[in-house]
């Protein structure tokens, strides 16, 4: 039998029988198998039945497929066969031979995944791009399949995901593997934060536990310069008295930020309104001025607008 297996695989076990009797064996007869624990504790996981007989002084290979649950234990097993476990075949002062030990042990495990490591940088400034790499190690028993793994950005408490990649095919145990990940911070992000990497996120495998598959470093980011827009100086008629009439409305836009901003083209909107909410129901959008062209710090431009109201 293999000397690996986790809880669920389906397992072909093969042995010899030997008829060393000088009568052949008829009738009906079953073999058990059985793993036997560190305690010399027996535990039956399949059984077969056997009509084809076994001539004297013959032997007969048998390929047994079964199983192992679930929920069987994890840990190191010897394979045990007993042969007529039923005494249904009359072996008169035979039966010392019934059963055997297979030679090689089976180690039962499922498999363990765990971030080992997750590199990144440690200061950035905000609206960069940052690269991420992690290696994930599998502690346990075989995984079979692949996983998938997902990149978080943490801030006090929250987690946002950022990345999502599939590691496909199996993992050895003892094996790792390296992935990396490109993630677009924004721009608003400032202070203290932590790349959290998350493997096996999908749960797509039966891991013996799940308390390594997450790893973490921590991530400062500083706000990059900025543009703070501000409107002042509005100029506009408090009334107008002719039907059509002309509106000249005039005003002042200044960078009051940090830097000039990632954009150099924005528009400006002038709204006539009955109060002053922006954005209710009363709104009435008198037109759009495209600007173009940076702005730095301290530096300011004037708008005009010039509308016919009927």
């Amino acid at each position: 039998g293999p000397a690996v297996a986790r809880p669920g695989d389906t397992i072909t076990l093969s042995y010899t029988a030997h008829n060393s009797g000088t009568a052949d064996a008829t009738g009906t007869w079953r073999d058990r198998i059985y793993l036997e624990t560190q305690d010399g504790t027996l535990v039956q996981i399949a059984s077969k039945f056997y009509t084809d007989g076994l001539p004297a002084g013959t032997s007969a290979l048998r390929n047994v497929s079964f199983t192992l649950p679930a929920n069987f234990v994890e840990g190191s097993y010897t394979w045990v066969v007993s042969t007529d476990t039923d005494n249904t075949v009359y072996e008169r002062d035979g039966e010392g031979d019934n059963l055997a030990r297979g030679g090689t042990a089976l180690t039962v495990a499922r498999p363990d995944l765990a971030v080992s490591t997750v590199t990144g940088p440690s200061l950035v400034q905000s609206g960069s791009t940052i690269h991420v790499d992690w290696t994930v190690t599998n502690h346990g028993g075989l995984a079979s399949t692949g996983c998938v793994d997902r990149i978080y950005i943490s801030h006090n408490g929250a987690l946002t995901q950022f990345a999502e990649v599939a590691h496909a095919g199996p993992l050895d145990t003892g094996a790792s593997y390296t992935a990396g990940a490109d993630l677009a911070l924004p721009l608003a992000y400032d202070g203290e934060y932590a790349i959290v990497v998350v493997t096996d996120a999908a749960h797509a495998l039966d891991e013996h536990s799940r308390t390594d598959d997450t790893g973490q470093q921590t991530l400062t980011v500083q706000l990059a310069p900025h543009a703070d827009l501000a409107v002042g100086a509005v100029q506009a008629p408090t009334s107008l008295i002719a039907d059509p009439a002309t509106l000249d409305v005039s005003w002042t836009v200044t960078n009051q930020g940090t830097g000039a901003g990632l954009t150099s083209q924005w528009t400006d909107k002038v709204v006539l309104s009955t109060d002053d909410v922006l954005g209710n129901g009363d709104d009435h959008v008198l037109g759009t001025i495209l600007h173009d062209g940076a702005l730095a710090v301290g530096e300011s431009y004037t708008g005009h607008l010039s509308t016919l109201l009927t």
